[in-house]
């Protein structure tokens, strides 16, 4: 199958939610390095494997494999275990997150951060980029330090705060 087009991406939480549904969709559409980090998923077959505590060795992977877009969807989701481990959960979902911003910055490689609604206290039935934050737990407020994080480090800003759900019409508009 031709791909769609010459960028070469990166999925960070591949075996995740959003990266399976993303595999299902676009795996074969887009030229794309799924990084794996738990579990072996035999039908990928362009697997890479990246410590993300290494600024060093996310920006060798950048270059080696010529990487112009991440998407970034790695991180504890499981409430509870965030709210008993908060320790591990701010170095795996806020360090992780801050340094690939900063090697996307000095790479000049796009970042697509997936975020959370968990930003919202739920008062308000609907919400935009503008909404003023108000984490409802640690997992949100560790997804807010993030987007500031993401947003320092960016020239576009490009928020995707919705509770999740798999939209096919997203990828395509941020991959472009």
């Amino acid at each position: 199958m031709k791909l769609k087009n010459k960028k070469i991406i990166l999925l960070t939480g591949s075996t995740g939610l959003f990266g399976i549904n993303y595999f299902n969709d676009f795996g074969s559409k887009y030229n794309t390095f799924f990084l794996i980090n738990k579990k072996n998923l035999n039908n990928i077959k362009k697997k890479i494997y990246i410590n993300l505590d290494s600024k060093k060795n996310i920006r060798e992977a950048i270059i080696k494999n010529k990487i112009n877009t991440i998407i970034h969807a790695a991180g504890f989701t499981n409430i509870d275990y965030i709210e008993k481990n908060k320790k591990i959960s701010y170095k795996n979902n806020f360090l992780t997150t801050k340094n690939i911003s900063e090697v996307c910055k000095e790479t000049s490689t796009k970042l697509v951060f997936i975020s959370t609604d968990q930003l919202f206290s739920g008062k308000l039935k609907k919400h935009n980029e503008k909404t003023k934050v108000s984490p409802v737990n640690y997992y949100g407020y560790l997804k807010s330090i993030s987007e500031n994080e993401v947003n320092k480090n960016s020239k576009k800003k490009f928020d995707n705060k919705n509770k999740f759900f798999w939209c096919r019409n997203l990828i395509p508009k941020v991959v472009k």
